[in-house]
């Protein structure tokens, strides 16, 4: 199974905003088709999440611009799953121009019940599908703050399907329906 994932993606006109380089509603669209074509590959495309009733819906974002894309660049997004909890994942992201890094990103994700609008506990069938990063150090610096991390190698724990030694999340009550049709992982 691999570890991280590249996602291709060509710059389209539509995705240029008034200053000319693209808008950054366009960086969390290139997230999100890079997250979903990665579970796809691990066996897990949307359909199969729908299929069941189930469904990853944001709960947050974060991401550091470093340099602007362009119409007609060839960008490339890497993306891997960094943690596991019982409820949640994190999801990392690198977004490249060439060898230049434009921007680096993070999305926690929550699993919900489609037909409950609830959390759910991820399942086996859904943890064991994804490895958690290993020797990956970075740097980001996000809301004024420089924070460093080294992430290691933990596969899911099969029992709970939560990072061992990672902190647990309390879940929230429930997620309206409407928000589950915008999910993606």
């Amino acid at each position: 199974m691999p570890i991280d994932f590249d996602h291709e993606h060509l710059v389209r006109p539509e995705e240029i905003d008034a200053l000319g380089h693209a808008n950054n509603v366009s960086y969390f669209i290139w997230m999100q088709e890079a997250a979903v074509a990665h579970s796809s590959r691990q066996g897990w495309p949307t359909e199969a999440y729908q299929a069941r009733g189930w469904a990853w819906l944001v709960r947050t974002h974060q991401i550091e611009y470093r340099r602007p894309a362009l119409v007609g660049e060839s960008i490339r997004i890497r993306t891997w799953v960094a943690d596991m909890t019982r409820y949640t994942s994190r999801r990392k992201f690198e977004m490249y121009r060439g060898t230049s890094l434009i921007a680096r990103a993070e999305t926690n994700w929550a699993f919900v019940d489609l037909n409950q609008g609830r959390l759910l506990p991820i399942p086996l069938e859904v943890s064991s599908a994804f490895e958690i990063v290993s020797g990956k150090t970075e740097s980001i610096k996000l809301y004024g703050s420089d924070r460093r991390e080294s992430l290691e190698k933990s596969p899911c724990s099969p029992e709970t399907g939560s990072n061992p030694g990672g902190t647990e999340e309390i879940p929230s009550p429930d997620f309206a329906g409407g928000a589950a049709r915008n999910a993606g992982f």
